[in-house]
């Protein structure tokens, strides 16, 4: 806790995030019908494009009381679910970094002022730092939809 995800769009080369979202004491379901409201109030309705959900490879394990997983939870509610695993921490930073500035001085990655919560923690975000859902949540985004030459596996 708390359930973390950012929503982004991209446009050419850059990336948006529009929204970062976090919900407390929540659950899969619970934080995907959520998703769903923020998606439909952000596009008018209920036509907007499908997302895909970027999550943590944690997410496939099957949850024993329940028997799915949190990922078949989100599918069994129509989204689009993956996840790819990493060889280190520094794989999924490094991604966002590519994309925050390059070695070609090209920034790509672009945050909405009203995600002041992900702003701050990036501006504050250390090494072994617990309050990371939201960093990581983009991390993951960055790292499955606009991987890097990591060697990360696909799921």
């Amino acid at each position: 806790s708390p359930m973390s995800a950012v929503i982004a769009q991209q446009h050419g080369p850059e990336v948006w995030i529009t929204h970062a979202v976090e919900q407390q004491n929540s659950n899969s379901r619970k934080f995907g019908l959520h998703l769903r409201a923020i998606l439909e109030e952000a596009y008018g309705g209920q036509n907007y494009p499908e997302p895909i959900l970027w999550v943590d490879p944690s997410g496939a394990a099957r949850q024993h009381a329940m028997g799915s997983s949190d990922v078949d939870i989100l599918r069994g509610l129509g989204f689009r679910v993956a996840f790819k695993h990493f060889r280190s921490e520094s794989d999924k930073f490094n991604a966002v970094r590519a994309y925050i500035l390059n070695a070609a001085g090209e920034r790509r990655l672009f945050i909405d002022p009203s995600c002041k919560r992900l702003i701050e923690r990036m501006e504050q975000l250390g090494p072994d730092d617990e309050d990371d859902h939201l960093t990581d949540a983009l991390g993951y985004l960055m790292m499955g939809q606009w991987p890097t030459a990591s060697g990360a596996t696909w799921r």
